[in-house]
Formats: structure tokens, sequence, C-alpha cells
């Protein structure tokens, strides 16, 4: 199985850019065989979740989809565009969370490459040695559904491998707006009780649209990168969430991220999904 970094027009391996900048806008898609996602599961029945007023569950999504296929894409930078303009498009510049969405940019502060992992599918790897506490990603492409109706809508709109990646992807969340009124709170001895009264009217069906959706997840024992609020300090007047790395990571190392950290797994019922 060929490893899959970045390819460009030239057809020469970059493995040395950050790829927060793209200078050329064709790439190559790389496939590879018997790789495995988390299970997703569901098959076709006969239910048509594309008919105007079908309020299809997570499940039936699935179903419709027909999302148990075993081999998945490592997506080319004209796809991650794609969904960002179709995402775009669908909310509107007005609700949109991801920027412009063609400009040829994403999250990544370092060097990085998408590869199988053991067991895991598909996996994010450190392309140079990153030391700890360094910045690794921003959430400056992190798409945000304020509801199942216009969620729903994307997931139709685009292909349907697409939409399986994208139902393994996205996670319910406290919104950007959540995140600011919890700056504006210098209590630290209040955090842990905020924690708790959060209003689910901030919540979000939240998805990223660049190659962080392949970091797998670590726990609090294994994850390498994950929100670190000394680093943060760093850059005060940005709302913006961003990861850090927690350890030395050295080149060829699995980029490992923490879940439990902003996936509210139970959450996905106040969607009614």
């Amino acid at each position: 199985v060929a490893t899959a970094v970045f390819a460009f027009e030239d057809n020469t391996v970059d493995k040395e850019r950050g790829h927060t900048q793209f200078t050329k806008r064709e790439y190559s898609t790389h496939m590879y065989t018997h790789v495995r996602d988390d299970v997703i599961g569901g098959s076709k029945d006969d239910l048509d979740c594309s008919e105007e007023g079908t309020e299809c569950t997570l499940s039936q999504l699935k179903m419709h989809f027909g999302c148990s296929a075993n081999e998945r894409a490592i997506h080319d930078q004209k796809t991650w565009q794609y969904l960002r303009q179709t995402y775009h498009d669908i909310v509107g510049p007005e609700r949109s969370t991801i920027g412009l969405p063609h400009r040829p940019f994403n999250g990544f502060s370092v060097p990085y490459y998408v590869d199988k992992s053991p067991g895991r599918g598909r996996g994010l790897f450190a392309a140079k040695d990153i030391p700890k506490g360094g910045l690794v990603w921003t959430a400056v492409r992190t798409a945000e559904f304020e509801d199942a109706e216009t969620y729903r809508t994307f997931l139709l709109t685009i292909p349907g491998d697409l939409a399986c990646d994208v139902m393994m992807w996205a996670y319910v969340s406290y919104g950007s707006e959540a995140d600011e009124e919890g700056k504006d709170n210098d209590d630290e001895e209040d955090d842990e009780e905020d924690e708790d009264d959060e209003d689910e009217s901030t919540l979000k069906i939240m998805v990223d649209l660049d190659e962080c959706s392949f970091c797998n997840d670590g726990g609090d024992k294994r994850r390498n990168m994950d929100w670190d609020s000394e680093a943060a300090a760093l850059y005060p007047n940005d709302s913006e969430l961003r990861v850090f790395a927690v350890e030395d990571v050295k080149e060829g190392d699995e980029l490992l991220c923490n879940y439990s950290g902003f996936f509210q797994k139970d959450k996905w019922t106040v969607f009614g999904l």
C-alpha cells in the first residue's frame, strides 16, 4: 500500500511544507483497499431520505446511503474544497464558520500526511518532529450546523460516499459562541459548574472540513495533541479553537486526538438524530 501523501501536479511528493497554503490546484487522490474506519454499518432499505419532509435519523441516513463499504478514500484538496463550498452555499455566508471556501488553506500549522493506520483505517501522521507545546491545528475549517434539517440537506447534496464519511466524522459540541462566552468568565473556580450548566441551545453539529477529520482517538492516555490552556494563552484575543502537541511528537508518529475533550456523545438526541 502506497503512503498517501500529497502529490502535486508535477507528480513530486511534498512532505516538507505545512500545507496551510497550496500553490497547485491539482492533487492526486490515493485509495487503498482492505482499510476499515470505525464501523458505520447499515444497508439500503425502502426508506427514501431524499423525499421532502422525511426526517431521517442517523441510522436511517446510513441505510439510505448504504454506508457499509470498507474501502475509503483519502481525499484530495479538490474534494475538501468542494465540501467547504457546498457547506458555505447551504448555510449562507452569514452562518458559515469556515471563512472563504475557495481559499487554499486548512487548519494545520505543521507538516503532516495521511496514511493507513493499522486497525484504524485512515490516520494522520507527523511529517516532521513537533515539539511539546507546538501549535498543530486550528479550527478555521470546522463547519457548524445549527439544526438537523440543514445537516441533512448537506448530506443529501453531496455524493453518498462523502456523506458516509461526513457521518463518521461529525460530532455534537458547543458552538463557537459558547466558547467566546466562556472566555469572558475569568473565575476558574466556576469552570466545572459552567460546563455542567452550558446551554443546549449553543450545541451544534460540527465536522472538520480538512484532514483533521482523519485524526483517530487516542483517549486521555494516548493522545498526543489536545487543547492546552497554557499554550492557548499565547492567543488571548483569538476565539478559534487551537490544538497543541501535548508531548514531543516524532516524524512518522500518528497524531492522536482526544475525542472526549470536545465530543458530546449523548447530545445527538437534541437534534432528533
